[in-house]
């Protein structure tokens, strides 16, 4: 996915745009088979052109990022194997509870996968709930790499970040684990380039937290993030930026600390907006709204991310 840099309304914090997911693992070529029991990853697929991922949610609708959309211009999709077109007069912004534009927008397939649909959850995702995150995203190399407070590449201790360098433009489907930060689901970030404000949550990638701990990179905008019920598995977010640490490499690298930041679909304006795209096609009622809107900075990943803790750059 594209992941760009974000000014966060709510809080003041920097993000930027995402691909896809980097696991903290092993080489960090794994995780690229379904996780056990989550029938939804044959839902998230890669377009034909750029970098950048989407989920089919049913009913033949495509949920992505508006960047990826804007960026890339992709008229086919691949899921599951099989490439699907695009019925590109159906392109339908998502929007907020005020009118304003989100980062996110829906495209109807020309013809209907076998795919199932994807449950939305309809309430508030729970506190310290832990996320599976699916994407299309750039792969890292297989070592750790680390760098002092200047960020110079070092190879011996002492160490001020630890993490990865990526490889560009080979990009690998993936999945990994994280947990969401509580006090971070539901906050607006805002995106000047591209006319959008979205409530999102976050999740931080924290080293040591487990083999599967994710991370969003370049190509991930658009994939998904789903949350175990108890019975299901629900779809409860969208990833479309990332924070990165100030002075940070980028976009070839990844190191701990830096966060992902997924639109929050349990959003009533979301929800409802997504679900009246994917009941019986008999009853189905869904409508497009476009609105540009003026605000702070969100990157995506395409361009540099904004630094942690400072303001984002347009």
């Amino acid at each position: 996915m594209n992941l760009r840099r974000a000014a966060v309304l709510a809080a003041l914090a920097v993000s930027a745009t995402c691909r896809a997911v980097v696991v903290s693992g092993g080489d960090g070529q794994g995780n690229t088979n379904a996780p056990s029991g989550l029938a939804e990853w044959d839902n998230v697929g890669r377009f034909n052109v750029g970098e950048g991922s989407a989920v089919y949610l049913g009913n033949r609708w495509l949920l992505t990022a508006w960047h990826v959309r804007v960026d890339n211009n992709p008229s086919q999709v691949l899921l599951a194997g099989t490439w699907y077109g695009l019925d590109t007069n159906t392109w339908t912004r998502i929007t907020n509870a005020s009118g304003s534009a989100a980062d996110m927008v829906m495209v109807r397939l020309s013809n209907s996968p076998p795919l199932g649909d994807v449950t939305l959850r309809s309430t508030q995702i729970p506190d310290d709930a832990s996320l599976v995150m699916v994407g299309y995203g750039r792969s890292r190399h297989p070592t750790n790499s680390y760098w002092d407070a200047s960020w110079n590449e070092i190879y011996s201790p002492p160490y001020t970040w630890t993490g990865f360098k990526m490889f560009l433009g080979f990009n690998a489907k993936r999945w990994g684990s994280n947990t969401v930060d509580n006090a971070f689901k539901n906050v607006d970030v805002a995106s000047v380039p591209y006319s959008s404000i979205t409530r999102s949550f976050r999740v931080t990638f924290t080293e040591g937290a487990s083999a599967d701990e994710a991370q969003a990179v370049i190509g991930d905008s658009g994939g998904a993030a789903f949350y175990w019920n108890g019975t299901a598995w629900e779809l409860v977010g969208m990833m479309h930026n990332i924070s990165v640490q100030t002075g940070q490499p980028w976009p070839g690298t990844v190191v701990y600390g830096n966060r992902t930041w997924a639109a929050n679909l349990t959003t009533p304006a979301y929800y409802d907006q997504l679900v009246a795209a994917i009941p019986e096609p008999a009853t189905m009622a869904f409508w497009a709204v476009a609105v540009a809107v003026g605000g702070f900075v969100i990157r995506r990943f395409r361009r540099p991310p904004p630094q942690e803790g400072g303001p984002a750059d347009g």
